[in-house]
């Protein structure tokens, strides 16, 4: 067993853990995984603070409580999925087990480290759905208050991996939320959870019981925690647990879209007005200028702008770096042929290419910097993935991405927009705020958001990042 890097888990969160078994990317996984590293990393320094007002400072004695329950021999071997800051792990550690706490928040792991006196706890980056350890490897696996905060095939995946790692005749402990049998608690209950736990509703509603025995645990005992809102099952591996992941269980997944079939705004028809809706709709001359002046294009650099559409930027660029070698490409043959129109008219000598931002015509290493204007919110976002590992692949090492798209909405203003655009396009994880999380897993670093535009389609941000250096 070796621990693994922050980039191994990237690698893992975005190619393994959100495939099914023909290797296409799972969409809803995907979204999953990003929003939990986006609210962890946020969270992870007020995370103690917080759970401990939630559990009515009973969180103490609760996760002593586990430990009693556990009942584990001494010495015992223990892995604690989902670790957070590590305060389950901490109470089993000070009854003097050996200790693992995996998480694939590095955030929360940093605050674990930090607390960290036990010299008989470690904590790891890693996947609870790919744990990077041995079958029957541990005496005790917990999970504590992590399965209401996963999607149903992420908990699926995640019990079987426990199964799996856990000894024949070891113990699962799996501590989460209940209902009290009381009508007036369970009302209040549920309805106050709810507010703050995204996915409390669908966990709760759904027959953990039957999960359990589907995953290969079977019950064994059970207790009630937090006056009936939380309970404590102990279980253990079935005999044919070790069945479990060679059998795997994926959810279908939707085909891959064909990025050449996507003309401008997604309609046909609407090509003729593209840059007429651009000029006045998305306001591009505010910030295209901004987004070429942030590049600092140096002479003789190769530049790439990527969905060039009618090469409004990519003449932008070549006009101001007349040293600088342009190239254009976009998949729609049709607004390629007003692009090259406006470059005549322009007078610059530019190139436009027609391929796919998924299937790049390009060597590796290829260019300096890289532009994308207003193209990533009509992907989708397995389509986002694989174009942006294309777009590090061309650039070279050191190299510089620069993206103008949709984004998160900064202001009241802007809300209105970006709710009709959502519907229109594939711009939710852009609306969500997402976009630098895949920027960082398609393994850029340095990203920064460098200015925010209204535009009557919604807050336009521009985005600079670089592509590592050996």
């Amino acid at each position: 067993m070796k621990p693994w890097s922050k980039l191994e888990v990237r690698k893992s969160v975005l190619v393994h853990a959100a495939k099914n078994q023909d290797g296409k990317i799972n969409v809803e996984e995907e979204k999953y995984y990003l929003l939990l590293k986006k609210y962890a990393r946020i969270l992870a320094p007020f995370y103690d603070v917080v759970f401990g007002s939630l559990s009515l400072g009973t969180e103490s004695r609760l996760r002593d409580r586990v430990v009693d329950f556990a009942n584990a021999g001494n010495g015992s071997r223990i892995l604690d999925v989902a670790t957070g800051t590590g305060r389950q792990a901490f109470a089993f550690a000070k009854r003097d087990h050996d200790v693992v706490g995996i998480d694939l928040s590095e955030d929360m792991l940093k605050v674990a480290r930090k607390k960290n006196k036990y010299e008989n706890v470690r904590f790891e980056i890693a996947d609870a759905t790919n744990l990077p350890f041995e079958d029957n490897s541990y005496d005790v696996s917990c999970v504590s208050f992590a399965l209401h905060d996963m999607i149903p095939t992420i908990r699926e995946k995640a019990l079987k991996e426990i199964a799996r790692v856990t000894k024949q005749n070891g113990t699962i402990m799996i501590v989460d939320y209940a209902l009290p049998k009381n009508r007036v608690s369970r009302f209040l209950v549920y309805h106050i959870i709810r507010l703050y736990e995204p996915y409390y509703p669908e966990f709760i509603e759904s027959n953990l019981e039957a999960l359990l025995r589907k995953s290969g645990i079977e019950t064994k005992e059970e207790i009630s925690i937090l006056h009936g809102a939380g309970r404590i099952i102990k279980g253990t591996p079935k005999a044919a647990v070790l069945k479990i992941r060679e059998e795997g269980s994926f959810a279908p997944q939707r085909k891959f879209r064909d990025l050449a079939c996507i003309p401008a705004f997604n309609r046909r028809f609407l090509t003729p007005f593209y840059d007429f809706m651009m000029k006045y709709a998305a306001r591009e001359s505010t910030f295209k200028p901004r987004l070429v002046e942030q590049a600092r294009i140096g002479a003789d650099q190769r530049v790439l702008d990527l969905g060039c559409g009618t090469a409004t930027l990519t003449i932008l660029i070549k006009k101001t770096n007349p040293q600088a070698e342009v190239v254009g490409l976009d998949a729609d043959p049709e607004i390629l042929e007003i692009a090259k129109g406006k470059a005549v008219e322009a007078g610059v000598d530019v190139r436009l290419d027609r391929g796919m931002a998924d299937q790049l015509p390009y060597p590796d290493g290829s260019f300096d910097h890289v532009f994308s204007s207003m193209v990533f919110h009509h992907l989708a976002l397995e389509d986002k993935i694989r174009t942006l590992k294309e777009i590090i692949r061309v650039l070279k090492p050191g190299g510089e991405m620069h993206i103008a798209d949709l984004g998160k909405p900064h202001n009241s203003f802007m809300r209105l927009p970006t709710l009709i655009i959502r519907r229109l396009e594939e711009a939710e994880d852009n609306v969500r705020g997402l976009l630098p999380e895949l920027f960082y897993d398609a393994g850029f670093e340095q990203v920064e958001e460098t200015t925010k535009h209204m535009t009557l389609v919604g807050t336009v941000i521009l985005y600079e990042m670089q592509k590592p250096l050996p």
